[in-house]
């Protein structure tokens, strides 16, 4: 599960942004625990009025052992995604895929989140991966590792040297009690090859609402990390939180890409 987020829903025009047929599509999957927390979804003549946005705001503000992850999921992405910059490459990604999105000729950009969603339902890979394009591109601060070899470009990435590099991170992060699960991403970016590394943190408990009474909530953030390399300079970027983190990182980028522990010499720049 992502970071816990179902607090950004907190307030009703939050909802209201979404198109009544297309947020009961979304909430149909979990139609059982909405009923049973108190938030029956209706069969037709959907409206905001009779979904019940008050109660559900509430659901969302409380969650329980027993709220279904993939409601967290659904929400998480769909909320991540309804910006204008965020629609246009899902637009883009839609028709190429050729996907066909029942969006209307007035949609919010959470109506088009959602909709990808719901077409992609049983595997959500293009959402995701166009949710990691816009953490990418987020304002970072970086450091610099110069290679002493001559600058050269990348051989084309393997699946296997991605497996490889998520194989180590998983025991380098759950070492460092910060779970499994971690997952790498690249793009060709000009003359550099973007890698998005997704893993979690330790541990966060907060305190929660459940059924009328204070609770906590025990979760693993999610963390985005990024390293570049650049053909042009022979460098290697990389933002992470720690120098441990970086240290691991130009290490196994150099290991399973340029067949060297020390490609890229710990010195920063």
């Amino acid at each position: 599960m992502p970071t816990y987020s179902l607090r950004r829903f907190s307030q009703i025009d939050t909802l209201k942004s979404i198109g009544p047929a297309h947020l009961l599509a979304l909430l149909a999957p979990h139609a059982d625990f909405l009923q049973q927390r108190g938030v029956p979804l209706p069969s037709s003549d959907t409206t905001a009025e009779t979904l019940g946005l008050e109660a559900l705001v509430s659901v969302l503000m409380s969650p329980a052992e027993d709220t279904p992850t993939a409601l967290v999921d659904d929400f998480y992405l769909a909320h991540e995604m309804a910006t204008p910059e965020a629609v246009d490459e899902l637009l883009r990604a839609a028709e190429s895929e050729g996907l066909r999105l029942r969006v209307g000729d007035r949609p919010t950009p959470a109506d088009v989140a959602i909709q990808v969603l719901l077409v992609l339902l049983a595997d959500r890979n293009l959402l995701e991966r166009k949710h990691a394009e816009q953490l990418l591109v987020r304002p970072r601060s970086f450091e610099h590792f110069q290679s002493e070899a001559d600058p050269r470009p990348l051989a084309p990435i393997t699946q296997r040297q991605l497996t490889l590099i998520e194989d180590e991170l998983n025991s380098w992060f759950d070492s460092r009690k910060r779970g499994r699960g971690v997952r790498v991403l690249t793009w060709t970016k000009g003359s550099g090859v973007w890698f998005l590394i997704r893993h979690g943190d330790p541990y966060r408990r907060e305190g929660a609402i459940d059924h009328g009474r204070s609770a906590s909530i025990l979760y693993r953030p999610e963390r985005h990390d990024v390293v570049v390399y650049d053909a042009t300079s022979g460098e290697l970027r990389i933002h992470a939180p720690s120098p441990k983190d970086k240290d691991q990182y130009r290490l196994l980028f150099g290991r399973h890409l340029f067949g060297s522990d020390n490609y890229f010499p710990g010195r920063a720049k």
